[in-house]
């Protein structure tokens, strides 16, 4: 693939600029995601994940699911990753 192409589909996704995402499952996927500081290069920022276990949930990045929009809107989130089975 050409630079022209991966710059053109870089725009398209959203990577010439910052962004924020959270992650539904804060499972063993989910967590290793949120320790990942490689989307540090691509300008993402992962601000929190999301579960419906109480005993994962830490209220600091790992909230229960019922919060999934209230944070969302405060966090102007627009991208999510779903990492449940």
């Amino acid at each position: 693939m050409s630079l022209k192409s991966c710059n053109f589909f870089g725009k398209i996704l959203g990577l010439d600029k910052k962004n924020s995402l959270i992650i539904i499952g804060a499972g063993n996927l989910g967590m290793a995601l949120m320790s990942y500081k490689g989307f540090k290069s691509y300008g993402i920022k992962i601000v929190a994940a999301f579960d419906v276990r109480k005993e994962v949930v830490d209220n600091e990045k790992i909230f229960d699911i019922s919060r999934l929009s209230e944070i969302c809107r405060i966090q102007k989130i627009k991208i999510g990753i779903i990492t449940v089975p």
